[in-house]
């Protein structure tokens, strides 16, 4: 199973335990939690047999968490788990390698093998286990990741996403009769491949911690910087410049700035409360630009500061609240029903609703790699994440924007 594979599938399976939370189906969303415990257990087995596989092609050997072997009356047996042992030999000597301490022979072998699949000599290879412990915590970070993980793909180069435009119904017909044809009009969303790096320093009596606090510190420094980068650009994005414009490099483009270069801004809503405040019928103009069938699965996303200074203020014409705390459905609460969730890279004061899972692509070049640079004069260290992806818009009426007064 390929890492595309897994995230869409793990994703869809998300998606339909969501589903069972809001609609109070306890034991269906038991029955998915269990599907997508073993979907992760299968990932994991399935990449260490991998990694295990390289090693002994590379090698000629056999590998090194298979050592554990006792010979009797010429029968071969193995004590212990291959796969696990040689993933911790290799997690320790990449963790120790950007520590600058000593690796054993063992753990040496075992950092050759596995980054002699690189051609890029100024990183090494995350372990697996790390790389998918960084993505959920980026995904705790920020929400709007994890919603937008059905959209995501990872494919070397460029992709084309094929949108279509107006698809036409299906009609009823009588025997006789013969069944018309339509076209379907298509557009295409070009996704390339732009650079993500953001860089970690940290002093070299800090990086004498143990190599397990070690791990915990990086895992969540690389996380929490990468993520602000890579969820502000699905918001705020600005894409691609135009020829002669240097003003700033070439990134996604997000659902806001889509939103705001559309003729006429449609999908924009200004506040008109008293001072500059989101009033109730503001809140029901975004919902109804809204398209049918983006809906279900929309999201109300705004900073904290937002949700509880304006939406969770809001009430109907009758003096009832609008919004409803509610932690159960991986939000702060539910405005007309749908999930509201605290996402940082929305701008101050703007409510972001949107089907990030249908209405926006993206696509991960490269996953993450780390790189270092020692700084001896300033006993510093620079710990480098970096990636290539790219993501865009697929349909602006998947997204409605209550953007802040001025």
């Amino acid at each position: 199973m390929t890492r595309q594979e897994y995230t869409a599938k793990r994703a869809a399976l998300l998606a339909e335990a969501k589903a069972c939370i809001e609609e109070s189906r306890v034991a269906d969303f038991n029955a998915k939690k269990q599907e997508i415990e073993e979907l992760d257990a299968k990932f994991e087995t399935e990449a260490d047999m991998e990694a295990n596989f390289t090693a002994l092609e590379r090698s000629g050997s056999v590998v090194s968490g298979m050592q554990n072997m006792v010979q009797a009356n010429g029968v071969i047996e193995t004590s212990g788990t291959a796969a696990d042992e040689t993933e911790t030999v290799y997690k320790n000597a990449f963790l120790k390698n950007l520590m600058g301490m000593r690796l054993t022979s063992e753990e040496q072998n075992a950092f050759d093998m596995r980054n002699a699949v690189t051609a890029d000599n100024h990183s090494v290879l995350i372990p697996e286990t790390m790389v998918r412990a960084i993505w959920t915590e980026m995904e705790e970070l920020h929400p709007l990741l994890a919603d937008a993980a059905a959209g995501r793909t990872y494919v070397r180069g460029k992709v084309s996403v094929p949108v279509a435009d107006d698809e036409n119904d299906a009609a009823w017909y009588d025997e006789d009769t013969e069944t018309s044809e339509s076209e379907l009009t298509t557009r295409a969303v070009e996704l390339d491949g732009f650079e993500l790096s953001k860089c970690v320093t940290i002093s070299w009596k800090m990086r004498e911690m143990a190599v397990e606090e070690f791990e915990v510190f990086l895992r969540h420094k690389i996380a929490e910087k990468m993520s602000a980068a890579w969820a502000a650009s699905y918001v705020t994005g600005k894409g691609v410049p135009a020829e002669g414009d240097s003003s700033f490099k070439a990134q996604p483009r997000g659902a806001v700035t889509a939103l705001n270069a559309e003729s006429g801004t449609l999908q924009i809503i200004t506040p008109t409360g008293d001072g500059g405040h989101i009033a109730y019928a503001d809140v029901t103009a975004a919902f109804g630009k809204i398209k049918s069938g983006y809906l279900n699965g929309a999201v109300v996303y705004a900073q904290n500061a937002t949700i509880w200074g304006e939406l969770a203020n809001l009430c109907d014409e009758n003096g009832r609240p609008l919004f409803i705390p509610d932690v159960s459905a991986g939000g702060v609460g539910k405005l007309f029903g749908r999930t509201v969730k605290e996402e940082e890279s929305v701008p101050a004061g703007g409510v972001l609703i949107g089907n990030y899972a249908r209405g926006y692509a993206s696509n991960v070049n490269r996953d993450i790699t780390v790189s270092t640079e020692d700084h001896g004069k300033k006993r510093r260290t620079d710990y480098i994440g970096y990636m290539i992806a790219d993501g865009n818009v697929l349909s602006t009426k998947a997204f409605a924007y209550i953007k802040p007064a001025e």
